[in-house]
């Protein structure tokens, strides 16, 4: 599996539906979900599971980008390198443990199929989400385009939680200028790099990089990327 054909499974997947509940700012939230992918026309396979999305109380190199559940994907270093990049500019870590429950093949079109699933998930009345993958052995991929979108849906939530809990302020912080590392700009980027680069070059101290993010309004949107060169300095 290389990169090429993750891009090309992340462009191609499409979630159909978002679960109503937000993700928790604290502790665990479940997430269920219909995976369906039509295998050639008139059928289609219905992968039926439920994600754990659970954010750590402490947020270390050790348990960053954790997964479980996700069959061959969680042991590829190639994928694992391309989610923790992909999910780069959330601001808080999380462990994501799938469980799949359940697996059928239906002889149907996939618009009466995705009509019907519909259907099931307006009576349930769950945070469910529905997502069109693009072959069986992609599935993970496609899940995990479901789960940024899905986490990304909730962070006006989450950063208003964390706001109200003053936790912003006792970072250091008198504001969040930026909630997505695309509303950084472009010449602030450049800087946060050449930072990383002078500690990397051994010219700066993690704990003064950790200060300065803070102090430029960063910090919880580079801590993924702060936590890989902690990890890399332990190895």
């Amino acid at each position: 599996m290389d990169e090429e054909k993750i891009k090309y499974v992340l462009k191609n997947t499409q979630v159909l539906r978002l679960p109503k509940r937000k993700i928790a700012t604290f502790g665990t939230t479940d997430v269920d979900y219909y995976l369906l992918t039509e295998l050639v026309e008139n059928v289609v396979e219905i992968r039926r599971g439920r994600v754990v999305a659970e954010r750590p109380r402490i947020i270390s190199p050790s348990n960053y980008g954790n997964l479980e559940g996700f069959g061959k994907y969680q042991d590829s270093k190639t994928f694992l390198a391309f989610f923790r990049k992909y999910m780069r500019g959330l601001y808080y870590s999380f462990r994501f443990k799938n469980e799949t429950e359940e697996i059928d093949t239906v002889y149907s079109s996939l618009k009466k199929v995705m009509n019907r699933v519909f259907e099931i998930v307006d009576e349930e009345d769950k945070p469910t989400g529905v997502i069109k993958g693009v072959d069986t052995d992609t599935w993970a991929i496609s899940l995990m385009k479901f789960l940024k979108q899905t986490v990304e849906s909730s962070l006006d939530t989450n950063i208003a939680e964390l706001e109200e809990r003053g936790l912003f302020e006792k970072a250091g912080y008198e504001r969040v200028p930026f909630k997505r590392y695309e509303e950084v700009p472009l010449e602030l980027r450049r800087e946060v790099d050449e930072l990383f680069k002078q500690v990397e070059r051994g010219d700066l101290k993690t704990k003064e990089l950790e200060k300065k993010l803070i102090k430029l309004g960063v910090y919880h949107i580079y801590i993924d990327k702060l936590l890989e060169l902690m990890k890399r300095q332990n190895t």
